[in-house]
């Protein structure tokens, strides 16, 4: 095992060699910006390939983890109504892996979970989709203003902030453009703040393997607001 971080012009076709990357061991998959970084607007792409080459320097890899349980774990897969706690997920370099892991050990009922992954857009499909097969939890990418059922994972987009928001039926996932925090976006942060304010006590959250700043705030704001708050030690990530 070796620290990889790849830089890569990735496309919807592409988007799965980007994914198959991660799952091999690579730390990161940056998308290679179309513009000259030199020009305007280039800063935030260099300081985020910056923190990544950064992280990646310190990451320790493992071996990638075996899936042989994904035709059990799909078929213990549950249809269930409005959630009734909310299960909140942050994680960036090293997720790709960790999450799988988390989600295959977790039983799928009685709670509906949020996910962000640092993770460029073009793949969070792909990375929905792959999660979807690994675990009991219907996994896909959130979807504007639809409500949070039981048993069911939703990811954030690539570059949208995903947002949770109280209603009388339930919870609802918003998802907003605004601009990025921590130099990313979606940003664990926006999720987890959003969870403390609509979930309360009613919430779970947990941050996993990753690199910066992003969540810790928002983690916090969960535990003062009544909620269960856990984070992946520094030996296992």
């Amino acid at each position: 095992p070796l620290p990889v971080v790849v830089l890569s012009s990735l496309t919807q076709t592409g988007s799965s060699m980007a994914l198959w990357a991660l799952e091999l061991g690579a730390v990161e998959v940056l998308d290679k910006p179309s513009h000259d970084l030199a020009l305007e607007g280039g800063d935030l792409a260099l300081a985020r390939l910056a923190a990544v080459v950064r992280g990646a320097a310190g990451a320790r890899v493992r071996r990638r983890w075996s899936s042989g349980l994904k035709h059990k774990l799909s078929a213990r897969k549950r249809d269930g109504g409005p959630a009734k706690r909310v299960l909140a997920l942050g994680a960036s370099t090293g997720g790709t892996q960790a999450l799988p892991q988390v989600l295959a050990a977790l039983p799928s009922d009685g709670a509906g979970c949020v996910i962000v992954q640092h993770m460029p857009a073009d793949f969070t499909v792909s990375f929905a989709a792959r999660l979807d097969e690994l675990s009991p939890w219907r996994v896909r990418e959130a979807r504007h203003g639809e409500l949070l059922h039981d048993g069911e994972a939703l990811l954030a987009p690539g570059d949208r902030h995903l947002v949770l928001q109280r209603d009388p039926q339930g919870w609802r996932t918003l998802l907003r453009d605004t601009p990025p925090v921590n130099f990313v976006r979606p940003s664990v942060d926006v999720m987890m703040l959003s969870v403390a304010r609509a979930a309360g006590s009613a919430a779970v959250a947990a941050l996993l393997t990753g690199m910066g700043r992003d969540g810790a705030s928002g983690l916090l704001a969960i535990r003062q607001a009544g909620g269960r708050t856990l984070c992946q030690d520094q030996e296992s990530s």
